[in-house]
């Protein structure tokens, strides 16, 4: 008799959101600096509290580490055991990387050799 078996919770890393962050943040800037007599703090009037000046520098740090979008690069791993996997090559974007994975092999090994020295 089969059973299911729930598997642990997965979480995926995304760079997108950080750079999508630093997009909106530098558009927010420019859009304070063309308006004249706004002041931020008098905006603020939500009642929320303001961000501290430790969490407004990590912050900061943050989106000037992001990437702009012409530095980006993007890998697609495949595995050559999912059926019709050339299906899958038809949907990705003609300037990305793809990688096709040995079915034979470890997949995560081969990832590994992939991304060595990069």
């Amino acid at each position: 008799m089969k059973t299911l078996l729930a598997l642990e919770p997965r979480i995926l890393f995304d760079g997108a959101a950080l750079v999508t962050g630093a997009e909106v943040a530098q558009d927010q800037t420019s859009q304070d600096q063309s308006m004249p007599g706004t002041n931020t703090d008098a905006a603020n009037n939500s009642g929320e509290p303001m961000a501290s000046a430790h969490e407004a520098d990590w912050a900061n740090s943050l989106l000037l580490a992001a990437p702009t979008p012409s530095d980006h690069r993007e890998m697609v791993f495949i595995d050559t055991w999912v059926e019709d996997y050339q299906t899958l090559m038809n949907g990705i974007h003609p300037s990305a990387e793809v990688i096709l994975l040995d079915a034979g092999r470890d997949g995560i090994e081969q990832i590994a050799e992939v991304l060595k020295g990069r």
